[in-house]
């Protein structure tokens, strides 16, 4: 339901304020928003991401992020 995707929506931003070196919450927040019918904030996501310092682990996921970002 819509209620369970706000909440979602907020323990994916507590997740990434107690563990800001993972951009893969990020990731599964911005597809949460694309669900919620906020293409906008997702895209703002994959932005975050996409220009973001990451560990090597997670070069899938930034470039997953650079693609989705430019659309």
């Amino acid at each position: 339901s819509e209620g369970d995707l706000e909440r979602a929506d907020r323990a994916f931003g507590l997740a990434f304020e107690a563990e800001t070196s993972n951009p893969e919450i990020l990731w599964k927040r911005a597809q949460n928003q694309v669900r919620m019918g906020s293409p906008d904030r997702a895209r703002q996501l994959y932005r975050q991401i996409a220009d973001g310092d990451w560990q090597e682990r997670f070069a899938a996921t930034v470039q997953q992020a650079r693609g989705l970002a430019e659309r």
